[in-house]
């Protein structure tokens, strides 16, 4: 049987809800009444979805999103909000997300047909989680003000809001509404939120919704390629910290952990060149590069 978990700090809401879902066959219903004790649950359960309203003490809803982000990309998310009633802002979510998005006061029967929907998707290996965008609509919609550090492979980025209201955004050398576009293309992206924002002097000049429509059609054009982030490295039986990861070149560490000489001083070495540098270990039979989500980068196998 499937596990939902539902936070929310509203106690009525919670037990009206395991009640009516009591007689489920499909899914069981667990609890939660805030992101810190949400977090909890999912690091000790197998939950299959996560529905979460927003507004809540301790440890919001935006905070918890950003961390499954992180730390169990894996699971779906449900989104309950009491400001999806204002049509333009619903319009909005709707488009940039492929999660549901509920607004309040819930129905239980629409939400069991969400639920069911959902569950059914993660059955076939279609996870619909949180985009990015979708992310970003919902905290101008709550009126946040935070500061967002966003990690895409290994590419970063930075977004500024004060009161719901996008002052900047910031990756490599691009800044205002050009980083905007850019970072809308990153849709399963990692994210981590601050309750503060640094900046003052409003730098995006279009409206947000407009910029991540321009970069989503960007992306359906040009689909970005995630790298490896910084902290992948390639699997192998005695030497998973030696390579460099992702495609860039970089400088590396003169010997492996074996003591074998990789580069000499001073050169730069492509993850190629040290897959096979690794590969030709005594104990190593192959070593391949894979990704956070997965991935198969590379891979080399021992000659000989």
């Amino acid at each position: 049987m499937k596990t939902v978990l539902i936070v929310d700090d509203e106690k009525s809401l919670l037990k009206s809800l395991q009640d009516g879902f009591r007689d489920a066959d499909e899914f069981t219903i667990v609890s939660a009444e805030n992101g810190a004790k949400a977090n909890v649950i999912l690091a000790s359960t197998p939950v299959d979805l996560v529905i979460t309203d927003l507004k809540m003490p301790v440890m919001d809803g935006f905070e918890l999103l950003a961390f499954m982000s992180k730390h169990h990309p894996q699971v779906p998310a449900i989104v309950m909000t009491a400001h999806g009633n204002a049509p333009d802002v619903e319009s909005q979510l709707k488009r940039f997300t492929v999660s549901q998005y509920l607004t309040k006061p819930i129905d239980i029967d629409e939400l069991r047909s969400v639920i069911l929907h959902e569950l059914k998707l993660a059955s076939s290996g279609q996870v619909h989680n949180l985009t990015l965008p979708a992310f970003l609509q919902l905290i101008a919609a709550e009126q946040r003000t935070c500061t967002l550090t966003v990690a895409f492979g290994r590419e970063t980025g930075t977004w500024y809001f004060r009161n719901g209201e996008l002052l900047d955004a910031a990756t490599g050398g691009l800044t205002g509404d050009e980083a905007v576009r850019h970072m809308a293309r990153w849709q399963q992206a990692a994210i981590d939120i601050a309750p503060r924002c640094q900046k003052k002097e409003k730098a995006v000049q279009s409206p947000l919704s407009v910029l991540l429509e321009e970069g989503l059609r960007r992306s359906s054009e040009h689909p970005p390629k995630q790298q490896a982030p910084a902290t992948a490295s390639p699997v192998s039986q005695s030497s998973a910290k030696q390579a460099a990861p992702g495609p860039a070149v970089r400088p590396v560490p003169e010997q492996t952990a074996a003591g074998g000489t990789l580069t000499k001083e001073g050169k730069m070495a492509t993850t190629r060149e040290i897959l096979g540098e690794l590969a030709k270990l005594p104990s190593i039979t192959a070593v391949c590069l894979v990704a956070r989500d997965g991935f198969l980068l590379d891979s080399i196998a021992r000659s000989g």
